[in-house]
């Protein structure tokens, strides 16, 4: 993987935590999720709100805790 950039199945995963922990928190669905290279990018039209997720690689050992941690 280059140095920044994320896979496909990273932001996926991302999304998928940042969509539980908004539904878990009463938070209303976002309209629109963007991802970009090292990041995906959770959008709410009213009210303007916007949330960057930095993905960080998986450690080897392969816990998965610190993907998305923004969003954990």
């Amino acid at each position: 993987m280059l140095a920044g950039v994320a896979t496909l199945e990273e932001k996926i995963r991302t999304e998928m935590r940042v969509r539980e922990m908004v539904a878990d928190n009463g938070i209303p669905e976002p309209d629109y999720v963007e991802y970009g290279y090292g990041c995906i990018r959770v959008f709410w039209v009213e009210p303007k709100v916007v949330l960057v997720v930095d993905i960080d690689e998986v450690p080897a050992d392969g816990d998965e805790e610190g993907l998305g941690g923004a969003a954990a």
